[in-house]
């Protein structure tokens, strides 16, 4: 299970010698998994399907516990001992592909503001 906090392109910067892992994502489209080369943690995913935006891995963040997540995503498959302390705002049982596309839009906008 990995957690992701959803960024523009523009708005996050990454340096150094990264690899990178292809893979159909839950949509069955492409996505593309970037690690760092010297010590395999995986940084960021980018997808066709959410194009211009970055899905950072939150744990790769000194700061993580500051990301409260907003969204659930593939919630039939939730492990029953994840909690939600009120701060999830959507839930998507499958991929959810369009709805989740336009919160992340509509974020995305909220901060270029």
């Amino acid at each position: 299970m990995t957690f992701y906090t959803i960024f523009g392109d523009d708005e996050v910067l990454f340096e150094g010698k990264m690899g990178q892992y292809n893979f159909l994502g839950g949509s069955g489209m492409p996505m593309r998994l970037f690690f760092c080369q010297q010590c395999s943690t995986k940084l960021y995913c980018t997808a066709d399907v959410f194009e211009g935006f970055k899905l950072v891995v939150t744990g790769s963040f000194d700061n993580s516990s500051d990301f409260e997540p907003q969204a659930e995503v593939f919630t039939n498959n939730k492990m029953s001992w994840l909690r939600d302390n009120g701060c999830i705002q959507h839930r998507f049982p499958e991929a959810g592909l369009y709805d989740r596309l336009q919160i992340m839009i509509d974020n995305l906008e909220k901060r270029s503001a």
